[in-house]
């Protein structure tokens, strides 16, 4: 069963354990250890993870640190006895996993969202609570730590080539896999000037690629991921909200914004300032995201750089912030969702189908500030797991990179065998993505065989709808005519 499914349960028992890997002096590390018993609770609070933590730029890959207390009422967490006997604290691991109980097998589900080494600079003790404090840094804050290997990055590597050397080192390679086939920037361009990497903190380097690249890190089970910043081709999981037909998953919609935060109509790269389009100019405005990409000289790539951020972001995104319940690792960085929370039905006889009269029923209104259709798909930039609440919350941006993109798709469905909440249609099924039928166009059908008699068909139509759509007047009446020539 799938955390979710346990998540809608009426009743269901929270399973949260932390373990302990403790570092010996060779670097190597013991077997993990169940330290659950021993974690103070009141300490235990929320960890996330983010591509984008900073609501007025483009964001890099950063994850919060933990600080976990421990019960250390018989020196269990000191160094040289109890967990640390013959054993190093500093750099030693701690993970925390988090799931549910099933309430008849009581067998646990749960997922690892956190991991981590001890910063034993962070370490403190109160002799009068008899605690011991740790601060875990997740593992991609090794970034922050080390230097730039200056030998790494050559003249004419390939990004992709650089990004691996960069991380592919002892420091990191010990806690985190590195594989060159999961490093695949959007732009893959090549370095002019290597001696720009000199001196700098690992980090500072490998951002100064990613923004270069248009692409982000993230970290999933422990592995690096680089790619672009498309979403996944496909829904990986549907929330539901106000005047949904399916059971509500939503805790809570925040911050809901139009995305101007995060729009750039002009870009300056190496001290030239590059603009978008006039009409996008005069319609936001002339926001300014500068860059340094001195590695890079070449006239043709720092314009193609410009262009693929331009191109991501010169128009807003939506962008808010939903919690639901605790869901554990089931959706990921650039995992697609969409959101059903399109208000409640105010209208006293609302049209039903089968029942609506051609040219007098009335579109259904419905009441609510924010309205959602599940039609659109947005794409995880954060995820924040909070163990006291035992909510997950996600920050949310609309997909694509154009105005009215951003319908999600889904698999098509034949009738009479799609599962209401779980079939979808597919995502080159109608183009448009504004919904709302006016103005469109004519239809193309492909020719129809016939299947043997009793069995399902479906018909499958694309339409192409003008952008932007004008939606009708509310209350006007609309048609879709279709005409099928039996060949």
């Amino acid at each position: 069963m799938a955390l979710s499914d346990h998540a809608r349960l009426p009743y269901q028992i929270r399973y949260i354990r932390a373990y302990l890997a403790s570092r010996n002096a060779n670097n190597t590390y013991n077997a993990w250890q169940d330290v659950s018993r021993y974690v103070v609770d009141a300490n235990l609070g929320q960890s996330t993870k983010s591509i984008d933590t900073n609501d007025f730029d483009i964001g890099f890959y950063e994850e919060s640190n933990q600080q976990i207390a421990f019960d250390n009422s018989y020196g269990d967490f000191m160094e040289g006895q109890g967990f640390f006997q013959n054993a190093i604290v500093d750099r030693s691991k701690v993970k925390i996993v988090a799931g549910y109980q099933d309430i008849e097998s009581l067998q646990p589900e749960y997922q690892v969202t956190f991991e981590g080494i001890i910063d034993d600079r962070g370490t403190s003790i109160d002799t009068t609570q008899e605690n011991c404090v740790f601060t875990v840094l997740a593992y991609s804050s090794i970034f922050k730590r080390l230097l730039a290997d200056p030998g790494a990055v050559t003249n004419g590597q390939t990004f992709q080539q650089a990004l691996f050397n960069l991380m592919n080192r002892g420091d990191v390679s010990n806690l985190l896999t590195i594989d060159i086939n999961n490093i695949n920037p959007q732009v893959n361009l090549t370095i002019d000037n290597s001696d720009w990497f000199a001196g700098q903190q690992l980090d500072s380097a490998i951002n100064g690629l990613l923004l270069a690249g248009n692409s982000v890190l993230k970290i999933t089970d422990n592995t690096v991921y680089i790619s672009g910043r498309t979403e996944s081709s496909t829904v990986r999981f549907q929330f539901f909200g106000k005047g949904s037909a399916k059971p509500a998953n939503i805790v809570s919609i925040q911050d809901y914004n139009n995305g101007l935060r995060r729009q750039f109509s002009q870009v300056q790269v190496n001290n030239i300032t590059f603009d978008a389009a006039d009409d996008i100019m005069n319609l936001y405005g002339a926001d300014l995201k500068q860059i340094d990409v001195s590695f890079i000289n070449d006239p043709d790539a720092i314009s193609a750089i410009v262009k693929n951020i331009l191109n991501e972001f010169q128009y807003p995104k939506a962008e808010l912030m939903l919690t639901t319940d605790f869901l554990g690792s089931e959706i990921d960085i650039l995992d697609m969702v969409t959101i059903d929370n399109e208000g409640f039905i105010e209208d006293a006889q609302p049209a039903f189908y089968g029942m609506a009269v051609y040219g007098q029923s009335q579109y259904v209104t419905r009441q609510g500030g924010v309205k959602i259709r599940g039609i659109e798909g947005f794409k995880v930039l954060s995820v924040t797991h909070d163990y006291k609440a035992y909510t997950s919350t996600y920050k949310l941006r609309l997909v694509g990179n154009q105005p009215y993109d951003s319908n999600a798709g889904y698999s098509n469905p034949i009738y009479g065998q799609a599962v209401y909440g779980l079939s979808r249609y597919s995502r080159s099924g109608v183009s448009g993505g504004g919904g709302g039928g006016g103005g469109a166009g004519g239809g193309t059908v492909t020719p129809v065989i016939l299947p043997e008699p009793g069995a399902p068909i479906g018909l499958f139509l694309t339409l192409t709808v003008p952008t932007p759509v004008i939606p009708p007047v509310h209350g006007s009446p609309i048609g879709l005519f279709l005409t099928i020539t039996n060949p």
